[in-house]
């Protein structure tokens, strides 16, 4: 299991692309996998796609101000 890379590549993805802005993505070996509006959703195409993987999962955030 890689997935401190995947994490380092999940960090790095807003700087690559930002056609994902507000959409969950899935990550396996450093590679966006799957995309879509719902994590479940997400998770569960990459499952069907890579079953004995366990994908990163995260939302790319909107353009928009973010408040902490």
């Amino acid at each position: 299991m890689r997935t401190e890379y995947d994490f380092e590549s999940a960090t790095n993805v807003r700087k690559t692309t930002g056609k994902h802005a507000g959409e969950w993505i899935s990550i396996i070996d450093n590679k966006i996998v799957a995309t879509g509006t719902s994590a479940k959703g997400v998770f569960d195409e990459t499952k069907k796609k890579y079953p004995k993987r366990i994908p990163y999962v995260m939302k790319i955030p909107s353009d928009g101000v973010m408040l902490l």
